[in-house]
């Protein structure tokens, strides 16, 4: 085939465009209910727990002559509480029975010191 100088170049000759399929539907992403914060499983009975180390300040500062009536006896005096309703709340909560009797038993104890050593002391 020749052409001549002047002549246009005839465009090239492309197959009809191909037809795709439809685009697949797709099901919707699944809805979360958004953030849960974790369970959070109690691990020990804070009340047998302060029962108990009050019982231990009040055991310390039974020995101290004129601190032992200021922080002896109220801290007995509260550990001996604490000590019996976190006794009682152990048995739904499951955790601290022992740490509450320690607690009910060293108020217990600072008592009689503070009684004894109080009246060898005035």
């Amino acid at each position: 085939m020749s052409t001549q100088p002047n002549q246009p170049v005839p465009s090239p000759q492309y197959a009809p465009a191909q037809q795709y399929a439809p685009a697949q539907q797709y099901a919707p992403a699944p809805q979360y209910a958004g953030y849960q914060p974790p369970v959070v499983i109690q691990t020990s009975n804070g009340l047998a727990v302060g029962s108990m180390i009050l019982g231990i300040i009040g055991i310390v500062f039974a020995f101290i002559p004129l601190l032992g009536i200021f922080i002896a006896a109220p801290c007995a005096a509260v550990a001996l509480i604490l000590g019996i309703v976190g006794a009682i709340r152990s048995g739904t909560v499951h955790k601290g029975m022992g740490m509450a009797i320690a607690g009910i038993i060293l108020a217990v104890f600072t008592g009689i010191m503070m009684s004894v050593g109080g009246g060898l002391i005035w």
